[in-house]
């Protein structure tokens, strides 16, 4: 909303408008972790109970788990502790914890990341309170860095493509405006298993306008959650890591 104010200067009229406050942003590259054990403001990883059996890939025929909805990816266990690491193949790399990826060994270029075992799924949540005017819209870009690859296929599954692949591969993104009370999945960032790479890259995913289910207004809070889930084949799973987030708030 514009405010406008009226002046009388020297019998002349001078209109001040104040520009209205600019949308909210948010970025984060991780890389100020350094080789802590604590995410950044606002982040917290959570472990979802249950096994590697909860969830399913997309066209499974074998009735096994389900696809995550928004009741399934609330809660959980808060891991208060990341593990700082570099990445390589040892199985041991994996649990319910979040994890402060070392990319290339670096002490600067870190990721936030995930290998899930002994658990459902492993959550990075990010808590945003809106700086600006509310909005209903929202311009969602980020990187999930593929650390390994996966060793064991998943032959019990109908579909050939998921052999060697998670049943939920990446990051499944859902948010909530409600406190955490519901969750709905962004699903222009859901991943396809059948072009999900089994090899070690980086993975740019965008959504230029996610349109919310209701408005995020000023000074209210928005939740994020990026769920990897516990693969129930490929052991160990493929270690995954968030980099490079950007959030718009779109006029």
């Amino acid at each position: 909303m514009l405010i406008k104010f009226a002046l009388s200067l020297l019998g002349a009229t001078l209109l001040l408008v104040a520009a209205p406050p600019a949308p909210f942003t948010y970025s984060q590259d991780f890389n100020g972790m350094r080789d802590g054990t604590s995410a950044p403001d606002g982040w917290t990883v959570y472990a979802i109970s249950g096994s590697h059996d909860r969830f399913k890939p997309l066209d499974d025929t074998l009735g096994i788990g389900g696809l995550p909805t928004g009741d399934d990816i609330k809660g959980g266990s808060e891991q208060e502790v990341l593990i700082p690491a570099t990445p390589d193949t040892s199985a041991s790399q994996k649990g319910r914890s979040g994890f402060n990826w070392a990319i290339g060994g670096s002490a600067t270029e870190r990721s936030l990341g995930t290998s899930p075992s002994g658990v459902a799924a492993v959550v990075l949540e990010l808590k945003l309170t809106n700086g600006g005017p509310a909005t209903k819209h929202l311009d969602v870009a980020y990187d999930v860095r593929v650390l390994s690859t996966t060793v064991v296929g998943n032959k019990g599954y109908a579909t050939s493509g998921y052999d060697g692949i998670e049943e939920l591969p990446g990051y499944r993104l859902y948010y909530s405006l409600d406190n955490g009370a519901t969750y709905t999945n962004i699903a222009s960032l859901n991943s396809d298993g059948h072009q999900w790479p089994n090899t070690i890259r980086t993975v740019h995913l965008a959504a230029p306008d996610v349109a919310l289910n209701g408005s995020w207004n000023a000074n209210a809070v928005l939740f994020l959650r990026w769920v990897d889930d516990n693969a129930q084949s490929p052991s160990p799973d493929q270690k995954l890591g968030l980099d490079n987030l950007t959030i718009r708030a779109l006029p």
